[in-house]
């Protein structure tokens, strides 16, 4: 829906998104048709009361990123707060696949989820895999319009980080 956006709103692209979600929706993951369903009932039930507050608390989120920024030119941090591992494939049901699927998806977006609310530029930078098979990546975020120091960052670490297969 767009909500999120800091930006301009293309509507034409939400008029696409929103016809292919009503024709299509069969086809989402199930992490996307649960968040989904999860936000209509929460609109429906309490209204915008809890889009607003979460609205309120990226501001906040973005004033603590300036602060930061006040000191240093990105934030370098894990992309993830583990390394990757596989979804959990437990219990007996599909729901129980799912619950501990989501469960493990959410607790994955920790780190990537602040900047996608606040609009500040980030990128993760894979790093190869692990001595246990494992990948890992870490995420370099700046200063909001400041993409271009980014991309610095992440090709300045490329060239200093060795790879691993």
């Amino acid at each position: 829906s767009g909500q999120f956006l800091q930006g301009f709103y293309p509507t034409t692209l939400e008029k696409a998104v929103r016809q292919g979600l009503q024709s299509s929706a069969e086809l989402l993951a199930p992490g996307i048709k649960f968040y989904s369903m999860a936000g209509e009932f929460i609109t429906r039930r309490y209204g915008n009361h809890y889009y607003c507050k979460a609205r309120n608390i990226t501001l906040e989120l973005s004033f603590q990123y300036e602060e930061v920024f006040r000191d240093c030119d990105v934030i370098v941090m894990p992309t993830l707060p583990h390394p990757a591992t596989k979804f959990p494939q437990t219990g007996n049901t599909e729901a129980d696949s799912l619950k501990a699927y989501l469960e493990e998806s959410t607790h994955l977006l920790v780190n990537t989820a602040a900047a996608n609310l606040t609009g500040h530029p980030a990128l993760s930078l894979p790093l190869g895999k692990l001595g246990d098979g494992s990948v890992d990546s870490l995420m370099i975020v700046g200063r909001k319009y400041e993409e271009l120091t980014v991309l610095q960052v992440a090709r300045a670490l490329e060239k200093i980080i060795p790879a691993r297969n």
